[in-house]
């Protein structure tokens, strides 16, 4: 059976884990018939610009510095050394993301982003839902830094661009590609190889080519990651062994003023994980695949069209029977869907239209009682922008038809202002959903009479560069109504019941401090959090109220040198029992060295201190994250 720690049947506010899908033979089909075609002229609007982009905030490019919304972009240099280490590791190294997590490599993880549970953090991955029908939260264990280019994350709602899940803010993942290289117009080709060995059994082999041109480009890569993993939980002589094979593949090619492209992703292995009720070892297989279509159209000199139509498909697959279950548990998620926006670009204002429409169907079967249903979910949506002078208005409303609950609209409106060449203040309000989930409405503990949980938010911020500093200040408060929660019936009974019975309100500061002279660069990241189920008075679950990251890097010559450090205060681990997870300071360290522009060695130490720590506990204990680990890499490019 599915041992999903953060749900049922202990009854808490639950954090669920879907996975994604790929097809990747039609995609090297397509892309071969792309690459064949004869060679277009570059776009007429093509440029460079140095300044870091976001697309997440607003559906559209627009600079990080004019965008009225606490942003993070981490680009292809800053994932480079990040190598084979989980994506959540690093997502929590950032202001206003924390995690829960049942042990090592692999095991199951939930994303707290402004401490909204993870089913609240809409996960893209490549600009198709992650997250999937079954346990909704994204199962980001899954995925590695070495296979990623890009992630936007943007924290406050954005359910008014982006529907159910985004109510807590959007994490966008882009897989390696050739598309965001100034050098995108020069032909050339590039391959690599990367391999690294570590503590636990731990290894990974990964093989990417590309080849770009003006035209166009094609990439691909492969790479399998093995580990025997640590003990999970408590006393339980159980380790998390953990097998991960992943397939990327992107191509795209330039037609006249619109460009074509196709982007796919596959990652497939088998978890080993604990059964905490009858203290054995399971094992479950996954599949996370997707694939998608896209195009980006210059019509005229104010018409924009960009369009996208792909399939996600997540499964989980239990190869045990375990405690309390009848027969291997399983849960599977497959989703078509496509979306499309036109944008009207003026002297100062900027239009953007555009519609959502998809199909999920799901399945699972969970603790013995089997769940299948589908549903068809459309959405319209506008936002305007107005440029007055040093100051930005925006108005932004969406309508969404879920078969689940029948419609639902919501709004946001922002205003920025440009201080200074170096200053930035903004002032964002907006509200959000959530939807029940086909397992929330049917599944174990299923209420089909669930309504979607509500909210409401309000943020004001400030970034400021002065000389070689960067700052940044932003306050926030949501206000969440409706929250699902799974309702514990009478002893001796061990069932609960899906009932919208809560509230809460989360109020934080996000503070970010960097500073880069040469090849030194320093930054810290602090996050003060109160998260409160008003309906008990007490601190939500597995949310830090203090959380700090910081780190430092510096190149010399041919070597880089690297610290980092994620220090969290302590919290508690459920509102259903009395444990608490301690408080924590742990320290990473990495040494580069490239003695050859086509040869790399990267030696790193994760958890210097082997400091003895948890991010999630069970009825049988703390699960334990990993001791002090030490890894050696090389990656070679002819």
């Amino acid at each position: 059976m599915l041992v999903l720690p953060f749900l049922r049947p202990v009854p808490v506010a639950a954090h669920r884990s879907p996975v994604s899908r790929h097809c990747l033979a039609p995609a090297l089909v397509i892309a071969g018939a792309l690459q064949a075609l004869p060679a277009q002229a570059a776009p007429p609007e093509a440029s460079v610009t140095l300044e870091p982009l976001v697309v997440v905030a607003s559906r559209y490019s627009r600079a990080v510095a004019q965008t009225p919304a606490s942003v993070t972009v981490l680009d292809a240099d800053d994932l480079a050394a990040e190598g084979a280490r989980p994506l959540e590791d690093i997502l929590a190294t950032h202001a206003g993301v924390t995690f829960g997590r049942t042990g090592g490599p692999g095991q199951q993880t939930g994303i707290f982003l402004r401490g909204n549970e993870s089913d609240g953090v809409l996960v893209l991955i490549d600009g198709l839902r992650m997250n999937g029908a079954t346990f909704d939260g994204a199962n980001l264990q899954n995925l590695r830094g070495a296979d990623i280019s890009r992630i936007e994350i943007v924290r406050g709602p954005r359910s008014t661009l982006y529907g159910s899940e985004a109510v807590g803010g959007v994490i966008s993942i882009s897989t390696r590609r050739g598309d965001y290289s100034p050098a995108g117009n020069e032909a050339r080709d590039e391959v690599s190889l990367q391999t690294e060995a570590g503590s636990d059994g731990s290894t990974s082999l990964r093989a990417s080519a590309l080849r770009r041109s003006r035209e166009g480009h094609v990439a691909f890569s492969a790479g399998r990651l093995r580990s025997n993993g640590d003990p999970i939980v408590g006393a339980l002589p159980i380790e998390g062994a953990h097998d991960n094979t992943a397939h990327t593949f992107n191509a795209s090619r330039q037609f006249g003023n619109t460009r074509i492209g196709i982007d796919a992703i596959a990652n497939a292995g088998t978890t080993r994980y604990a059964d905490t009720f009858a203290g054995k070892p399971l094992h479950q297989d996954f599949l996370n695949r997707s694939a998608s279509l896209w195009s980006a159209a210059v019509l005229d000199e104010y018409w924009r069209l960009d369009a996208r139509v792909g399939q996600v498909e997540d499964r989980i697959d239990q190869q045990q029977v375990a405690a309390f279950a009848t027969a291997a548990d399983y849960a599977h998620t497959r989703r078509l869907g496509g979306s499309a926006t036109l944008r009207r670009d003026g002297d100062a204002s900027t239009l953007v239209l555009g519609a959502d429409a998809e199909r999920e169907q799901a399945q699972a079967l969970i603790y013995g009682l089997a769940t299948r249903d589908a549903a068809d979910n459309r959405a319209v949506f506008a936002r305007q922008e107005l440029q007055w002078g040093r100051q930005q208005f925006a108005l932004a409303a969406r309508s969404t038809d879920y078969d689940s609950f029948g419609s639902k609209g919501t709004g946001e409106a922002s205003y920025g202002v440009t201080l200074s060449t170096s200053a930035y203040a903004w002032l964002a309000a907006g509200n959000g959903f959530h939807a029940p989930t086909s397992v929330d409405r049917y599944g174990y503990g299923g209420n089909p009479a669930l309504r979607p949980e509500t909210s409401d938010n309000l943020e004001a911020g400030w970034r400021q560069s002065v000389g070689e500093l960067q700052f940044s200040v932003t306050g926030f408060r949501q206000d969440i109504d409706n929250l699902m929660l799974c309702v514990a019936l009478p002893p001796p009974s061990w069932d609960c019941v899906m009932q919208n019975v809560a509230s809460a309100r989360i109020t934080g500061t996000e503070v970010f401090a960097g500073w880069q002279h040469g090849g030194t660069a320093l930054d810290a990241q602090l996050t003060l959090l109160d998260p409160v189920d008003t309906s008990t008075g007490k601190q939500l679950s597995r949310r830090p109220a203090k959380q700090l990251a910081a780190s430092a890097r510096q190149r010399s010559g041919a070597f880089e040198y690297r610290l980092a450090l994620l220090a969290m205060s302590a919290r508690d681990n459920s509102a259903y029992d009395a444990l608490q997870l301690g408080g924590f300071l742990r320290a990473d360290v990495g040494l580069r060295w490239t003695p050859h522009p086509a040869l790399s060695l990267d030696a790193r130490i994760e958890n210097v201190g082997d400091v003895d720590y948890a991010l999630a506990a069970s009825s049988a204990g703390e699960y334990h994250m990993p001791d002090r680990a030490a890894f050696l890499g090389i990656e070679w490019r002819p």
